[in-house]
């Protein structure tokens, strides 16, 4: 499917080797792509948004087709939550924010969100402390993620710039860190291979990723996995606090990692021991800190809040089935997303919070099943169980989640690209087949998925179907993957 170079057949080696000419070109054309996606337009971000027809889009084509190299900037021109961290930017440092931008951004009725926001907002210039002076519906670390770019930055354009290079840095922080792991796992990856699976994973995500900061949340729950693999409970779980402060879905990970390694004793079980202790002592201390500064404890429960109150989104697992079934009539917009509206979906997302605490804690057992019948295994092959049952959970959670925003699969990166043995390298290339799915659902897709066009709900479903796929494959390569490397016991 995806041509790959040459796989060396050595395990890699602990001494750090120069990058070779191949490495360098795949360095240089990472970061090339990086400049391409943050080449957008907003004046043609502007005339994307008006086409409701295809008289609109006749009235405009050659506006936006020619000359006719702005076919290639009109593929990274599109209107996204850059904007809106920018007027949340704004408001928090007591500058003049749109707040109507807000509240069309929210959706539903966007006068009623408008009077809600403008009363949780704290009147009067001057600094507004988040969750307390005003309403940001985003973790702590994703409100650091949209305040860091306005250190260097005051308008919008500047702005968008400064946030795409920021995720651009930290996506190449992950392939360098992910390097450093798939060396704990002795796999037998060439440098070169792995800055060309770098690649293609870029690619296939497609502009998104500079315009959300879902970057952010997997460069931590990767710090997590590879600190857990060198045995560094302290640091794991500070970056696993930090991971859940960025996002609440490394929280359900956290079973995997317990059983895993408690189940395979020894070391491993002492390290997951220590970092459990070192959380629960960072829980108490946070939690008092948080109500200190806040007055309530909202910054560490807002988010599970929302989730519990939220419809199926529309690109989930089951809000793509009743989309396919019920057609566009049942589409509204509501908690900032394009939600399912029947009496089967109110019904099913009362209590869906069970179905995927279910098959997380699955997920977990599966992994103890495996770690407590392979023991003997070295340091190295269970490093590789780790990498495989994280991913496994990773999949569990996208797919039966009420919301799979087009920006989720990104957590899976760059991990999904370290499954071992040969099941492992079709896993990432089908999950790469996976993300060009989804960048043609959204955005590039997105106005005809709301018309309802039956093509695009079924290239929704076929990506639904396939992450289904790969959750199987994953589990299949996970509980097989002692079978991969043979190398002494006390390995890497």
């Amino acid at each position: 499917m995806l041509r790959c170079p040459r796989v060396s057949t050595k395990p890699s080696q602990k001494s750090p080797t120069p990058l070779s000419a191949k490495s360098w070109k795949y360095l240089l054309l990472l970061i090339a792509t990086f400049v391409y996606f943050n080449a957008g337009a907003d004046w043609m971000r502007a005339e994307k948004g008006r086409i409701k027809s295809g008289s609109d889009f006749a009235e405009r084509a050659s506006r936006l087709f020619w000359p006719p190299w702005r076919g290639f900037q009109l593929y990274v021109s599109h209107e996204s939550d850059e904007h809106l961290y920018f007027e949340f930017s704004r408001l928090i440092l007591g500058e003049d924010a749109d707040l109507g931008h807000i509240a069309r951004q929210t959706m539903g009725d966007t006068n009623a969100n408008l009077a809600d926001l403008q009363a949780r907002v704290k009147p009067g210039p001057g600094l507004r402390l988040p969750y307390r002076d005003v309403s940001v519906g985003y973790p702590p670390v994703g409100v650091l993620a949209m305040l860091v770019p306005r250190l260097a930055t005051s308008t919008l354009p500047a702005y968008r710039l400064a946030f795409g290079f920021m995720m651009g840095a930290l996506y190449l922080l992950t392939l360098a860190l992910g390097w450093r792991l798939a060396r704990r796992c002795n796999l037998p990856l060439a440098k070169e291979e792995w800055l060309w699976r770098g690649l293609m994973l870029l690619l296939a995500v497609g502009p998104i990723i500079i315009s959300r900061f879902d970057v952010v949340p997997a460069l931590l729950t990767l710090c997590v996995v590879l600190f857990l693999a060198e045995q560094r409970p302290y640091l794991a779980g500070l970056f696993f606090v930090a991971g859940v402060a960025a996002k609440m879905f490394p929280l359900l990970l956290m079973p995997t990692w317990v059983v895993l390694m408690f189940c395979f004793g020894g070391q491993a079980r002492q390290t997951i021991v220590r970092m459990c202790l070192f959380l629960g002592a960072l829980a108490v201390g946070g939690a008092v800190s948080i109500l200190l500064l806040t007055g309530n404890l909202l910054p560490l429960l807002a988010d599970t809040l929302l989730f519990r109150s939220r419809p199926f989104q529309i690109e989930s697992t089951v809000g793509s089935i009743l989309l396919a079934l019920s057609g566009s009539d049942v589409i509204v917009g509501s908690f900032g997303s394009h939600n399912v509206d029947t009496p089967l979906g109110q019904l099913l997302a009362r209590g869906w919070e069970a179905v995927m605490l279910l098959s997380v804690v699955g997920v977990a057992g599966l992994a103890g099943y495996f770690a407590s019948r392979h023991r003997h295994l070295g340091r190295a092959q269970q490093n590789q169980a780790l990498v495989s049952f994280t991913v496994a959970a990773l999949l569990a959670m996208l797919c039966t989640s009420k919301i799979l925003s087009a920006q989720y699969p990104i957590w899976c990166v760059p991990l999904v690209a370290l499954l071992p043995q040969a099941q492992g390298r079709r896993i990432y290339q089908l999950f790469c087949l996976t993300l060009v799915l989804t960048q043609l659902e959204f955005p590039i897709l997105y106005g005809l998925l709301l018309a309802g066009s039956p093509p695009v709900v079924a290239v929704l479903v076929l990506r639904n179907v396939l992450l289904w796929v790969l959750l199987g494959l994953t589990l299949r390569t996970s509980l097989q993957s002692h079978e991969g490397l043979h190398h002494d016991r006390h390995g890497a």
